[in-house]
């Protein structure tokens, strides 16, 4: 059974994360149209700063959070068998399978909209392949991202994510046989890297195949809220050194040993604001949401993004700065109020195209 403390507290931690997902896509200074780039190629040394900072840094902290959150959920709460993982299977139908579908249809179905229409060829960077052109087993490959991204790109964490499910009974084999060669060998893979596989992706593997071992351990997931000290003190200036220095001179392992240490001290903030009893309602209030905000912010951002883009033609650092925050709180923002109307007036198809989610 997952306690209940650390429960709410996966809950309070939910939208934040997705609002840094918005911010790791609105990374860019610059986009591309069929005119050409538009924006800075080059931004401000503290331009470069708060959008490294934030996207690059901070923000990165977001996906194997998730995943690993995902990976302790799935395995947590009741002894692994055959019949719960049939059943399970049946709910992550529901929950992943369904939304997957629905919205990378909606994807393709406005992208091919979007490539036929004069109107809105101009915001297109002419870069990808006519959809009308597609042939039967490109769409498939398009919807569920096979060889490639899927056609709504940020959905790679589901496909990752759904396969990750599939190979559940063989994750909770290895982890009963051995799971210190398991996660030590997906670690090392990580760092490395080295990986045969395009899905599920190394950091994908890692963090599920960790929260599963926390799971079905009986292990608290916030277990490590007594380091959060330690990790604090060498995650803020390993962030920020990351923040200014090349990215180039940016060792990659050293990146990721950052988001190992930026999701702790994450998960330790959880507490700070399960004490504060309006950031708490605040946080809880939004987290139904969250995944219509992440499934929907993309191509909603992108498109934003070009408009503002084209038609305001930010050369100065201050105005592309300023709407570096402006655009993805503009569609934050829309999309909560859009969400809201939808659940109250059709709840029934909120909830499916958010797999159920409240």
């Amino acid at each position: 059974m997952i306690p209940r403390e650390s429960s709410q507290r996966l809950d309070l931690i939910r939208f934040p994360l997705i609002v840094g997902i918005v911010f790791l896509h609105n990374y860019e200074a610059k986009v591309a149209l069929s005119v050409g780039d538009m924006g800075i190629a080059q931004p401000h040394q503290l331009e470069h700063f708060v959008r490294t900072l934030i996207s690059q840094g901070l923000a990165r902290v977001a996906v194997p959070f998730f995943f690993l959150m995902s990976g302790y959920l799935f395995f947590a709460g009741a002894a692994f068998s055959r019949h719960v993982y049939l059943n399970k299977l049946c709910t992550r139908a529901r929950t992943l399978l369904l939304p997957f579908l629905f919205w990378n249809l909606l994807t393709l179905a406005v992208v091919a909209l979007a490539q036929a229409l004069p109107a809105t060829q101009a915001f297109l960077s002419g870069n990808s392949a006519a959809i009308a052109g597609y042939r039967p087993l490109d769409h498939v490959a398009a919807i569920f991202g096979i060889g490639r991204y899927p056609i709504a790109y940020h959905l790679w964490f589901i496909r990752d994510l759904m396969i990750l499910v599939l190979l559940a009974p063989a994750i909770h084999y290895a982890n009963k046989i051995s799971a210190a060669v398991l996660l030590t060998t997906l670690a090392v893979c990580w760092l490395a890297p080295a990986w045969p596989f395009d899905a599920p992706r190394t950091d994908a593997a890692l963090f599920f195949c960790f929260g599963a071992f926390l799971g079905s351990r009986g292990y608290d997931i916030f277990l490590f809220d007594k380091f959060w000290a330690i990790c604090a003190l060498l995650y803020v200036p390993l962030v920020v050194y990351h923040s200014i220095v090349p990215e180039s001179m940016v060792p990659l392992y050293s990146r990721k040993i950052e988001v190992t240490l930026g999701m702790l001290v994450a998960m330790f903030l959880t507490k700070r604001a399960a004490a504060a009893p309006r950031v708490k309602e605040l946080l809880l209030s939004l987290s139904g949401a969250s995944f219509f905000v992440y499934a929907s912010h993309e191509p909603l951002l992108t498109i934003s993004r070009k408009v503002a883009y084209r038609y305001l033609a930010p050369e100065s650092s201050l105005l592309s700065l300023s709407l570096y925050f402006m655009i993805p709180a503009a569609v934050i923002a829309f999309q909560l109020l859009f969400y809201r109307r939808l659940a109250a007036c059709f709840p029934g198809f909120a909830s499916a195209i958010t797999g159920g989610r409240k």
